[in-house]
């Protein structure tokens, strides 16, 4: 289990990827979903980081793979198809230096703000640790999971 306390989070302006979900040019998150979305200092990223590596080894098993190139709607709804609960805390990682902290649900209406094609790879989990969502840059989606229903 991963525990969190307060002095592991940053502001949201004061993160890198800021942008992805601010920018007034790039259609930006609504404020009840930003409030949701808590960047994580960069030495607890790279903390962060290092836990992420086995889980989105390519050498993983992975129970569900599915493409991220197709609507965005249809994505979202396979996302929707997995066991994760909306509630979730879940830990998203792009790198040592960036992570944040949000909800399942927040993660997957928004999942192409999290996601780029072709610079992103990104590890999903969630802080009771019982699965995880790989988005690779070639946009493949792939979980895994110690939950039953998969």
């Amino acid at each position: 289990m991963i525990t969190l306390k307060e002095a592991d989070f940053t502001p949201l302006d004061e993160f890198a990827l800021c942008w992805r979900f601010t920018d007034p040019r790039r259609n930006p998150l609504p404020l009840d979903a930003l409030r949701h979305i808590r960047p994580l200092t960069s030495s607890r990223a790279d903390q962060v980081a290092l836990a992420t590596r086995a889980q989105c080894s390519e050498e993983q098993r992975f129970g569900v793979t599915f493409r991220s190139d197709d609507r965005p709607d249809v994505v979202q709804a396979r996302l929707r198809g997995l066991p994760p609960l909306p509630s979730d805390e879940i830990l998203v990682s792009w790198n040592p230096e960036a992570a944040v902290a949000c909800t399942w649900d927040v993660f997957v209406r928004y999942w192409d703000d999290f996601c780029y094609p072709s610079s992103d790879d990104v590890t999903v989990w969630p802080l009771h640790e019982r699965w995880s969502l790989c988005y690779r840059h070639y946009e493949i989606f792939q979980f895994s999971s110690s939950l039953q229903a998969v």
